[in-house]
């Protein structure tokens, strides 16, 4: 647990509580696929994508009404969260939603833990910009690694089956891939909440 001394008065949250908010993301992160793939069997992916949206950003409007923040008001800012907005929920969230009427949860959750493996490849190859390093990309194999263990490595059975739709799966973990470089580059503005509300 974090104290409180003189050249950290304010100290953050502690360990335990951070570890709680990290399993509960984990909780919701996993469950999503198992939804989605729930839900895509009675309604159509652009329709369920833009339901979710509408709930997430109705909720994200009334976190910032809570907080007295404003929205962003400059044209520059709206166009970076449209940006973000089409790599992330308009683009990633669709993408997943079509591919799992053909892909089950499990592999779909596998396709799209490669998201870190992609940020490593795309700031390395495509941007040339610094590289990750070895230990992060190490990271993220072992994540995907772990991902596969944790939901069973018989999930992997159906790859190379419904292949547009594992392709459809793993080019939404590309889209969060760019969400995240783009968003690690670019100030989005307008606080957490009002740059959550286009991001994923």
């Amino acid at each position: 647990m974090n104290r409180p001394s003189a050249s950290n008065p304010n100290p953050g949250p502690s360990l335990k509580f951070e570890l709680c908010l990290l399993a509960m993301l984990a909780l919701l992160w996993g469950s999503s696929y198992l939804l989605i793939k729930i839900a895509v069997a009675d309604i159509p992916p652009v329709t369920l994508i833009a339901a979710r949206v509408s709930i997430a950003a109705v909720f994200l409007l009334a976190v910032l009404a809570w907080q007295r923040a404003p929205l962003p008001s400059d044209a520059a800012t709206w166009g970076k969260l449209f940006i973000q907005s089409v790599f992330t929920a308009i683009g990633a969230w669709t993408l997943l939603a079509w591919g799992q009427q053909f892909v089950d949860s499990g592999l779909a959750g596998v396709l799209n833990s490669t998201s870190p493996i992609f940020v490593f490849l795309i700031t390395a190859l495509v941007m040339r910009g610094p590289s990750p390093g070895a230990w992060k990309f190490g990271g993220a194999r072992l994540g995907l690694i772990g991902v596969t263990l944790i939901i069973g490595v018989d999930v992997l059975a159906g790859l190379g089956q419904q292949v547009m739709a594992q392709l459809a799966v793993l080019l939404g973990a590309v889209l969060y891939a760019c969400a995240a470089i783009y968003g690690r580059h670019d100030d989005l503005g307008g606080g957490d909440a009002g740059a959550a509300q286009f991001d994923h």
